[in-house]
């Protein structure tokens, strides 16, 4: 009986010293777990409390580091005498009451946005979630909450929605893009011009709509992957796009990437001004004057050539000649002229009628002219007669000029008759001799050869004194 007794009590003993060490060790694990909570609380970027609860009243039995800094409460301020309506504005007991408590009595979680005060007096937009602990609302002394300060976010927010409606009301099209150059934000003046309405637009890229004009595209895709990859913070470009009709227009983009205070990007916004009628009009000024400058020329042609032959008339060659006269006088260099006239040309008019004497004076004409170097004037001196303006020429070369001319004309295949040409040569190789006096000098070798027989070159030879 007595064995039987004390192993009984051995056993008893023994269990209950087992027991009191799984309890021990059960203390341990929950110990070891609450250190590491407690670390991972205190880690934490974000503000972790518990609020205690007792006869309505309560107070803050823990605060993070995390928020502290948030509320701006020194780190050995006293918790539990803070007065904890300095840190929620006037409407948080409503807030609570009305939304916070009915979620917790229902799930034992609610999650939301809030607003707290700091220790100064600012606000700050968190995001936070509450917990209860027990489960039971109606027993529970403790509140858990995790909060996460938004309150740049939310300033972010407010910026760009401000952004937004001044874009939306500007007169110039807007378009707001995603950082996959995707729409999301496609003003009314920008449906207006291109034609799609913004339910059309949303999510869309360029290529999606055909926005691009076709020759613009390589260029577009470049300034495009600038901004998104943010080489480029502000572009812009000039080009084509296409409506939502088809219809072409011309547009003058100015592209900018907005960022957040951390240099990540929000949005790309493009500002995009119609310059259609502006090009039109620049056009058609560019029309006008081309036109301009036809008629100008073709003034100057009617001014300076003959109408008939289209060589220069004889204003252009006194000009001419005055200014290759004061070239030699400068240069040193000789200076030949030429003077021409058809033989028989009234005799001609007169047996063949004077439009068949004209097309006479047109061909021999174009015989000068293409027997003429680049740098001679060839002209229509009046009537039947011609000049010739052979700058750097001395006589020997202007004599085989002039015989080319000559033995042109007379070989030229003539419909009624052949026809010759008499030519006159002066040439001045030193000293000073005026325009006037070489066309005098010229007229009169002319003179010679017309006297001697016609179809022959005479050069002017001064008279022996």
């Amino acid at each position: 009986m007595f064995c039987a007794t004390g192993i009984t009590l051995l056993s008893m003993l023994t269990a209950a010293l087992l027991c009191n060490r799984r309890l021990q060790r059960n203390l341990l694990r929950a110990q070891q777990n609450e250190a590491r909570l407690l670390g991972l609380l205190e880690a934490s970027p974000y503000l972790a409390a518990i609020t205690a609860i007792h006869d309505k009243s309560e107070w803050l039995h823990y605060l993070n580091p995390a928020g502290r800094r948030m509320l701006g409460i020194a780190s050995d301020e006293n918790l539990q005498t803070l007065d904890l309506s300095r840190f929620y504005p006037e409407s948080h007991k409503t807030h609570f009451q009305t939304v916070v408590l009915p979620a917790l009595q229902d799930t034992g979680l609610w999650e939301g946005e809030n607003v707290y005060r700091t220790a100064d007096g600012q606000a700050v937009n968190v995001s936070q979630t509450v917990t209860v602990y027990p489960a039971n609302l109606d027993c529970a002394d403790l509140f858990f909450t995790i909060a996460r300060d938004i309150t740049r976010q939310r300033q972010e927010e407010t910026l760009l929605k401000r952004l937004r409606y001044h874009v939306n009301n500007t007169l110039i099209a807007t378009i707001e893009w995603d950082d996959q150059f995707r729409i999301c934000s496609w003003s009314a003046v920008a449906q207006r011009l291109f034609g799609w309405t913004e339910a059309e637009v949303l999510g869309k890229q360029p290529d999606d709509l055909t926005m691009v004009y076709d020759g613009d595209k390589a260029a577009v895709d470049v300034l495009i992957e600038r901004l998104v990859s943010q080489s480029d913070l502000h572009n812009e470009s000039f080009n084509c796009n296409y409506t939502r009709s088809g219809s072409v227009i011309n547009c003058l983009w100015h592209n900018s990437v907005l960022l957040d205070a951390d240099g990540s990007m929000i949005s790309i916004f493009s500002f995009i001004m119609d310059e259609t009628e502006r090009v039109q009009a620049q056009q058609a000024l560019e029309r006008q004057q081309a036109e301009l400058s036809l008629a100008n020329a073709r003034l100057t042609e009617l001014a300076t050539t003959d109408g008939l032959t289209g060589l220069y008339n004889h204003r252009t060659f006194q000009e001419r000649l005055v200014a290759e006269v004061l070239r030699r006088q400068r240069s040193g260099l000789p200076l030949s002229l030429l003077m021409l006239d058809v033989d028989l040309f009234k005799a001609y008019n007169d047996r063949y009628s004077h439009p068949a004497g004209d097309r006479v004076l047109a061909l021999v004409a174009e015989s000068l002219r293409q027997n003429a170097r680049a740098t001679d004037t060839v002209a229509r001196y009046g009537g039947e007669e011609f000049a010739v303006i052979l700058p750097e020429t001395d006589a020997e070369s202007a004599m085989e000029a002039a015989e080319r001319m000559r033995i042109a004309v007379a070989e030229t295949r003539w419909q009624s008759r052949p026809v010759t040409i008499s030519i006159g040569i002066s040439c001045v190789e030193t000293g000073y001799v005026p325009a006037v006096t070489l066309v005098e000098q010229a007229d009169q070798a002319l003179y010679q050869s017309k006297a001697r027989g016609r179809n022959r070159v005479t050069r002017y030879v001064p008279p022996e004194h």
